[in-house]
């Protein structure tokens, strides 16, 4: 099997003709391995406490977006670093809260324990909602492989190292698709526990705020979420394989 890693990065392919990846089937370790462990160095003013995940921080903005990292290379990229990627699960229930968190309701804090003030969490919810600041572009930890004719979503990725030190991926939950969405549309911004869209929005136009449009999972496809100028978007069709310039990362880490 060809380590995707080696292979040529594939050019963004347009939305509007967006090419579903073909199936393979994954072969199973035969070698022990550890997951890496190395301790995240950061600025803990550029990191904020999930307030759906109290004990994960994420960062402000992404990482890595002049680096033309795919998928995996990100996570390899990460955990370098002492980090690892969201998955939607984590994800959307901090899009939320961020949104509260702009309206006032509720007020986030940093790594370092001091409140996230408000217009700077209007500025935050603005980036994952608009074009503002170019908008977000962010891969999500989440894939989606057949498994004896059923969608399952893979996630949790860590990297770990095996007895001869070689490097590889391993994702360390693996349960059926949830009920979701199974259409391209615009959706309520209502999530499974997946983080994943439930319910098709009244409006097929973008709403700030109200609707984000959901592009239903597809078999070996992963996810990200962008905003443009169009709208924000939770994306389950790309190529693992896809790299861009202004494509980056959110960071997470533990925190005790």
């Amino acid at each position: 099997m060809i380590n995707p890693r080696l292979k040529q990065f594939m050019h963004e392919l347009n939305f509007d003709n967006v090419a579903i990846p073909e199936t393979k089937q994954a072969q199973p370790s035969q070698t022990a391995a550890t997951p890496l462990n190395i301790p995240a160095s950061i600025n803990k003013s550029d990191y904020i406490i999930m307030p759906n995940a109290p004990n994960t921080i994420i960062s402000n903005y992404e990482l890595f977006k002049q680096d033309k990292l795919n998928w995996e290379n990100s996570h390899y990229k990460l955990a370098e670093n002492g980090l690892w990627m969201p998955n939607a699960e984590l994800f959307m229930p901090y899009f939320l809260k961020l949104k509260e968190a702009s309206e006032g309701r509720i007020t986030l804090q940093y790594a370092d324990n001091n409140p996230v003030p408000l217009d700077k969490a209007k500025d935050l919810w603005k980036y994952l909602t608009t074009d503002f600041n170019t908008g977000v572009w962010t891969w999500l930890d989440d894939k989606f492989v057949e498994i004896n004719g059923n969608l399952y979503l893979e996630a949790e990725h860590r990297v770990v190292i095996d007895n001869n030190g070689n490097k590889t991926l391993k994702a360390n939950k693996s349960n059926p698709l949830e009920q979701c969405i199974m259409n391209d549309c615009f959706v309520e911004p209502s999530f499974n526990k997946q983080g994943l869209a439930t319910t098709e929005s009244n409006e097929q136009d973008y709403i700030r705020g109200k609707n984000i449009k959901f592009w239903y999972p597809r078999k070996d496809s992963v996810a990200r979420f962008y905003a443009n100028s169009y709208g924000a978007i939770l994306l389950c069709v790309r190529y693992p394989s896809d790299s861009n310039e202004g494509l980056g990362v959110f960071a997470c880490a533990k925190i005790n």
